[in-house]
C-alpha cells in the first residue's frame, strides 16, 4: 500500500509542477492545482476506504508522513 501512497503523491507534484510551467496565469493555474489536489484527496480517500491498511502502525506511518507532504 505505501508503494501506491508515494506514486499517487509524486504524480500530483508532478502534474503540479507542469501546471506551473504551462500557465503564465498564476490564478489559473492555483486553481488548477487546487482542482488536482481535491481529485486526488478523493481518490486516495477512497482507496483507502476500498482497500483498507495492512495494521494500525501502517495508518499511523500514513497520517504521520504522507500527509505531511
Amino acid at each position: 500500500m505505501t508503494v501506491y501512497y508515494k506514486q499517487a503523491i509524486e504524480n500530483l507534484e508532478e502534474e503540479i509542477n507542469k501546471l506551473h510551467f504551462e500557465q503564465s496565469d498564476l490564478l489559473v493555474s492555483y486553481e488548477k492545482a487546487i482542482k488536482l489536489i481535491l481529485a486526488k484527496t478523493s481518490e486516495l480517500k477512497q482507496h483507502v476506504l476500498d482497500v483498507g491498511f495492512k495494521n494500525q502502525q501502517e495508518e499511523i506511518y500514513f497520517f504521520k508522513h504522507w500527509l505531511k507532504r
